[in-house]
């Protein structure tokens, strides 16, 4: 992005108590004047392995740090905390959506996404007190030739049908369709 990263990442934070989100995250202000900043995940496969071989009290003690880091973010004056988890139901994307407000499911437009995604929301979601709403990815319409500044009417149309779909379907929200560009 262009930004120099910290040398810390979540992941080094999820592990040591000492940490705070002054030393994970990256500011975004000077380069692109938008108040936003992110705190990146390891790309190193140790890291990556720590937290997938954790063991129940080291998960407890990364999901209080996670919750420290959220309450310390707020009090900074944050109007809102994205994470971004790994897809499906291990272990650290149920914390994540259980301390979560508000979710937020991105998946393809396919029957095997949205048959997982049917069973994930009625067996989990349900059981959040969180809004959750759904971004349909790669929308295949009839033409499939949407353009950069949205579909025609004939596809759009579609679309919305699609969308009602999947609302009545997953009782979630459809926050937008993603165009699916063929070629």
């Amino acid at each position: 992005f262009g930004v120099d990263s910290p040398p810390k990442t979540i992941n080094d934070m999820l592990f040591d108590p000492d940490l705070s989100g002054e030393d994970i995250l990256v500011s975004f202000e000077k380069k692109f004047d938008i108040p936003l900043f992110a705190a990146f995940a390891s790309t190193d496969f140790r890291k990556i392995g720590d937290i997938v071989r954790a063991d129940k009290k080291q998960r407890q003690r990364s999901l209080r740090r996670i919750l420290k880091l959220r309450d310390e973010l707020a009090d900074s004056g944050f109007d809102y905390i994205i994470i971004d988890t790994s897809p499906g139901v291990q272990m650290e994307s149920i914390d994540g959506l259980v301390i979560a407000d508000g979710t937020c499911l991105v998946l393809k437009a396919d029957d095997f996404d949205i048959s997982g995604t049917r069973s994930m929301v009625s067996q989990l979601y349900s059981l959040l007190d969180s809004k959750n709403f759904v971004v349909l990815n790669r929308v295949v319409a009839k033409t499939c030739t949407p353009q950069l500044d949205g579909w025609n009417d004939e596809d759009l149309e579609m679309v919305k049908s699609f969308e009602n779909k999947i609302r009545e379907d997953l009782r979630m929200d459809v926050l937008q369709s993603i165009p699916c560009f063929c070629d």
